[in-house]
């Protein structure tokens, strides 16, 4: 008898093996859940995806002029924003859930900056600023860019020009602050600074200063990047002290911004703009004048990522009137290119400001739209049609339009945020099946 229900165990598991196996062959296997472990859950974060996003604008408590730079606080949960209204440069914090927005008030140090120049009849000057009582504003020209590392240090890149209404004054000299939050991590009372690597001292190799630091970020090891945009050049801050990492210095009346792939100084911008840094310790850079996506490894050694690799080809596209196409990255066109940022699957997202867009580029070179929609102008200007589709909709990544986007950050959950300046709005960028929900 035992032997008998032996042979009867041995059928029935050769029975359950050869239904495993055929199972397994017709992938339709639905009714054996105890016999086999259950998969891992896997979670697919494969960004925001062209065609499936919609556009919003954040209800703010308090009009932010201009907006232009953006950061995204990890431990906050907050927007910090760089804006331009008239002379004036403001730092404002925006809570993205309700919208409520604050103008930072100065307390603590303030470092007077290496340049001097007056203040406006109605503005009292402390220090190296400026500001209505204790409110902090800076003086500078252009576009204000703020970045936020993972320890939660906030860093201003600044330019000054002569440009503007204060003169004389030297032509062109940046700096970089350090802005550090005062317990209890109060917005009303931030300790503003000059970082020391900005003496000239510091510097390593020529030019001795950072004429226009445009854009900034750091790596894990506290290793800080700089687009210093008039001297054309890619620059690092390792220990306090200043390298040349890619570029060649560009000098006014000597020479012309030309554009070559390269490694280290054999590098050439022809206008470097943003900033942001992969999983591999990657650079990407905007070049604004090509309309291109640069690419520097770890070594110093730059190629084009996306975009025209010439400045011939770029020139050829524009006197044709191309200003736009999607596609791989070779072939791909854009126009005005400013802010940039990274997901955590090394997608790219670019203001492409001149076309009124936001557009994605995947890891393997694959560029689409993900928001907004450029089209030509109906009149010409040199003799060719120049791309200006600005208004103000949200809705639809496709059916949205922004007004002069420049800054980006992405939040910890994978939303992206934009600095619409000429609308002078923050717009967000999420999942559509997000916004059903």
């Amino acid at each position: 008898m035992l032997e008998t229900m032996q042979k009867q165990r041995q059928k029935r598991i050769s029975v359950w093996v050869m239904l495993i196996f055929a199972c397994l062959a017709v992938a339709a296997c639905v009714s054996l859940p105890l016999l086999m472990p259950a998969p891992m859950a896997v979670f697919q974060t494969s960004g925001l995806q062209a065609g499936n996003v919609v556009v919003e604008t954040l209800q703010l408590s308090e009009k932010i002029p201009e907006p232009s730079g953006l950061a995204f606080h990890p431990t906050r949960k907050t927007l910090f924003v760089t804006s331009r209204n008239s002379d004036q440069r403001w730092i404002y914090e925006v809570e993205p859930q309700t919208g409520k927005v604050t103008k930072w008030k100065s307390g603590g140090e303030v470092l007077q900056s290496s340049i001097s120049r007056p203040c406006p009849q109605d503005l009292s000057q402390i220090g190296g600023r400026c500001g209505f009582k204790d409110e902090v504003f800076f003086l500078m020209d252009d576009f204000p860019t703020i970045f936020i590392d993972s320890k939660d240090q906030i860093y201003l890149a600044l330019s000054y020009s002569n440009s503007g209404l204060f003169a004389p004054i030297p032509k062109e000299v940046g700096q970089i602050y350090q802005i550090k939050l005062i317990p209890p991590e109060s917005y009303e009372n931030p300790i503003i600074k000059k970082f020391p690597s900005t003496d000239p001292s510091r510097f390593k190799e020529s030019p001795f200063v950072f004429a226009r630091p445009r854009s900034i970020i750091t790596n894990k090891n506290n290793i800080m990047y700089v687009v210093d945009e008039s001297k054309q050049m890619i620059r690092k801050i390792d220990q306090g002290f200043v390298f040349n990492l890619a570029g060649s210095p560009y000098v006014e009346g000597t020479s012309k911004p030309t554009y070559q792939d390269g490694k280290g100084s054999e590098a050439r911008f022809a206008n470097p703009f943003g900033i942001t840094l992969d999983s591999n310790e990657n650079l990407y850079i905007t070049d604004r004048r090509v309309g291109s996506i640069r690419k520097i490894t770890p070594d110093g050694a730059t190629t084009t990522f996306a975009g025209p690799h010439t400045l011939a080809i770029a020139t050829e596209r524009r006197n044709k009137g191309i200003f736009y196409r999607d596609g791989l990255a070779n072939s791909a066109v854009f126009f005005d290119l400013t802010g940039i940022t990274i997901d955590t699957e090394n997608n790219l997202y670019v203001s492409d400001t001149g076309n009124q867009a936001i557009r994605k580029i995947t890891p393997e070179g694959d560029v689409s739209t993900l928001a907004g929609q450029p089209s030509p102008m109906p009149t010409k200007i040199h003799a060719t049609p120049l791309p200006y589709n600005s208004a103000f909709i949200d809705g639809p990544g496709s059916e949205a339009r922004f007004h002069s986007p420049i800054g980006l950050a992405l939040d910890d959950q994978g939303v992206l945020y934009v600095a619409d300046r000429g609308n002078q709005a923050i717009r967000r960028i999420k999942p559509l099946a997000e916004q059903k929900k």
